[in-house]
């Protein structure tokens, strides 16, 4: 078992090591921006020290010295002629270097998190600890990268300052530097603590502002106005609202009282009274034992107070910078997440093959969810999955398409288990309309092809006219009113035949439809049933539905319940068996005959 000790070196290794990798990659991804943030902070550190210590003291020795008055003037024109080019270099800098370097560096991380979030299992979008990571990473990684760059400038900044401060003490008067070093431990105890309150406080809030967040975003989002007009759920939500507010408020009081105390006036009262101190021991020096000039006493003078700066700067920069280092961890935490679903390198076959499930089962946090599956699907085989929800169908299809690895047995392709095929081939072979499936903020093109591949226009119209689409909209034509005003908003069924579209116009080896009719009317649903046979001529066709008169068409049909199959044939062995499919298939036509 780790000790306190070991604990403590570990983790100030692993901050230093945050640290490190925040920048390295400033470094790398915009170099501009960094060096001439990190050179700028020693540049204005040596001049602030010459403007506010030296400046006076070189003044006042010439006139203590009797030395000619034109000394004087060459020093002057010199520092400010330096300044004066030192200041034009920041305002260009400010201006025009360090804008477009944190929107280089931003842009940067923005597309590793990108990528790295559509290489992420899918099961980890289950994992609540994992996603509150997730979004934690997405929302405060520049925020805290620059966070941490401003801060490192800052302290090479005070600590060049320092440095120059210390040799200047050395020099005139050493006891300065005694009390600077009690203040440095002094400070660094105090905001160390401090801070490690606010990250705690942080850490625990955070859910409970993404519960309060999502109430509201359902009370603005369009998705959610009828039901919350047509339900009580209104009162649900305020009631929710206010209990997750008093959650929040509850851990702010417990934090708040002693983050305020240290972060309180009290710590720089004390340092003043210190460094108050040393200004009458200086006096002392100076009026009785007369041992300094009037130069090195205002040096030191103008010394004190700029160490002071800097010293606060340190133990106030350096605590923030640790607390930014806890955030660049759980940052380097996501990103330097392996996915358990793991890419083999066999090539996949080009045209369809035999799929077989060899006693697939797959557990959801230990909740069984399919047990001992075992089924065969030829090539170009049309196969249908029924059931009632919660058997495992759409699960089953999951697996299929690798966004899960079952938790026992194997899934063959061609005889060959599907994890030794190369992933991204494997799934480009897959077409399929997910049960809940997204229309996107981009045109309409765009959300059939979902590429970015040369233009397909004639294909994706052709295949918005197989899945029905009936409305006579220019492919450039915005979808949602997210971004543009003129955007359409399709309704639910228009929705759910652009997201057939794109199955079609893939024109995938194996298509695999969850719930594919569930928006469209009995005719849409007619006419999508016979496009999708047509075009799945000589392709391996997977279809989940809950309307089985649609599973006529299948060459076979898979019934499930529980995790598992229960019956299994074509259309007319099960219906002469007299099963639960039959069963479900009676009662849904019953439900038919009767509404006319």
């Amino acid at each position: 078992m780790a000790t306190p000790k070991k604990k403590r070196i570990n983790t100030e290794r692993r901050s230093v090591g945050n640290i490190l990798f925040t920048l390295r990659f400033a470094a790398k991804y915009s170099p501009l921006y960094f060096w001439t943030k990190m050179i700028l902070a020693l540049l204005n550190a040596a001049q602030g020290f010459v403007e506010s210590v030296l400046t006076l003291k070189i003044l006042l020795d010439i006139m203590e010295k009797g030395r000619p008055f034109s000394d004087a003037l060459w020093f002057m024109a010199v520092f400010f002629g330096l300044s004066v080019l030192l200041n034009l270099l920041n305002t260009f800098v400010s201006a025009y270097v360090n804008p477009r370097g944190q929107e280089k560096l931003n842009a940067s991380m923005n597309r590793i998190l990108y990528d790295k979030a559509a290489a992420i299992d899918l099961s980890c979008y289950d994992s609540p600890e994992f996603y509150n990571d997730f979004v934690w990473s997405v929302s405060e990684a520049n925020p805290k990268i620059n966070a941490i760059i401003n801060n490192v400038a800052n302290l090479i900044s005070s600590i060049a300052t320092v440095i120059m401060t210390g040799v200047l003490f050395i020099s005139l008067n050493w006891v300065g530097l005694a009390v600077a070093a009690v203040i440095v431990v002094l400070g660094m105890v105090v905001s160390k603590t401090a801070n490690e309150i606010q990250y705690k406080r942080d850490s625990e809030t955070l859910p409970k502002y993404r519960e309060r967040d999502y109430i509201g975003r359902v009370f603005y989002l369009a998705d959610y106005a009828k039901e919350i007009r047509l339900f009580r759920m209104a009162e649900r939500l305020k009631k929710d609202f206010i209990a997750t507010n008093a959650k929040i408020m509850a851990l702010l009081k417990k934090y708040n009282g002693r983050y305020a105390l240290l972060r309180g006036n009290d710590y720089e009262i004390g340092v003043n009274i210190i460094f108050g101190l040393y200004l009458v021991y200086l006096i002392f020096l100076k009026i009785v034992r007369q041992s300094i000039g009037f130069g090195d006493i205002m040096a030191l003078f103008n010394a004190s107070r700029n160490l002071q700066g800097s010293i606060f700067d340190i133990t106030d920069k350096v605590p923030y910078l640790l607390t930014d280092t806890l955030y660049i961890e759980r940052l380097r935490k996501f990103l330097e997440y392996e996915p358990v679903i793991k890419s083999g390198s066999l090539p996949v076959p080009e045209s369809p093959c035999a799929i077989e499930f060899k006693n697939v089962k797959f557990a959801y946090n230990d909740e069984p969810v399919l047990q001992n599956v075992s089924m065969t699907i030829k090539p170009g085989e049309k196969i249908a999955i029924v059931g009632y929800n919660g058997a495992g169908k759409t699960t089953l299809v999951k697996l299929l398409m690798r966004l899960y690895d079952p938790t026992d047995g194997e899934i063959l392709l061609d005889g060959v288990n599907i994890r030794e095929y190369d992933l991204a081939e494997y799934r480009r072979k897959i077409g399929a309309v997910f049960q809940d499936y997204q229309i996107f903020a981009a045109t309409l093109y765009d959300n059939v092809v979902m590429d970015t591949s040369e233009k397909h226009n004639d294909t994706a119209r052709a295949a918005l006219t197989k899945s029905g689409f009936a409305e006579t909209l220019p492919l450039e034509t915005p979808l949602t009113r997210e971004f543009m005003d003129d955007g359409v908003n399709l309704s639910g069924g228009e929705s759910q035949k652009v997201a057939i579209a794109r199955t079609f116009f893939k024109s995938a080896d194996y298509m695999i439809f969850d719930e594919p009719s569930s928006a469209l009317d009995p005719i849409s649903e007619y006419n999508v049933y016979n496009a999708m046979r047509d075009a799945s001529v000589g392709k391996t066709v997977i279809f989940i539905s809950h309307r089985l008169s649609s599973t006529k068409m299948a060459d076979k049909i898979y019934m499930f319940e529980n995790g598992k199959i229960i019956e299994a044939g074509d259309h007319d062995t099960l219906m002469a068996n007299n099963g639960k499919y039959a069963e479900m298939f009676n009662m849904q036509a019953e439900k038919y005959r009767s509404s006319y």
